[in-house]
């Protein structure tokens, strides 16, 4: 239970074992120093916690800490408990840059947040050339009945002298 309790005095007496002033973490991270020092005093309600643990992660990262470890430290200080590990953003970026390209059964990635798969893009794709073919389709039709009534036409009034 001691390293639960700790944790954060432990990353303090790391990035002071370092050297780094909290003023250069805020300068690299652009996190505001109240929220760092809140993060080595263990106030961790004075933000959400959604943003403490994206906070508690890039400063780990600057002072060269485990930032999985310090995670986890703060899941049991604050909950008692370990939540199951989910899907890291960071990590899909790491492990696409280990890759040598892009899954193609999964599509490949624009941007973080614009995925492309390649069944909707075939679907698409087929929907825009139906509904093209359907127009032409009623034009062609609609044109073959105009030129039946021409000739039409034309055909009664040969006869009609």
């Amino acid at each position: 239970m001691e390293t639960e309790e700790t944790f954060f005095l432990a990353l303090k007496s790391h990035r002071e074992s370092k050297n780094i002033q909290i003023d250069e973490i805020s300068d690299y991270t652009k996190i505001n120093p109240k929220y760092l020092h809140a993060i080595e005093d263990g106030n961790f309600s004075i933000i959400p916690n959604i943003y403490m643990r994206l906070f508690i992660r890039s400063y780990t990262k600057y002072i060269d800490a485990d930032y999985e470890q310090a995670l986890v430290d703060y899941e049991l200080y604050t909950t008692g408990k370990v939540q199951p590990k989910f899907f890291d953003d960071t990590e899909q970026a790491d492990n696409q840059t280990h890759n040598n390209g892009p899954n193609l059964k999964e599509g490949f990635n624009i941007s973080d947040d614009f995925q492309v798969n390649y069944r909707q893009i075939i679907t698409i794709i087929l929907t825009i050339i139906a509904i093209y073919s359907g127009f032409k389709l009623i034009e062609f039709i609609s044109n073959d009945d105009s030129g039946n009534q021409t000739q039409d036409s034309s055909i009664s009034l040969v006869e009609a002298p």
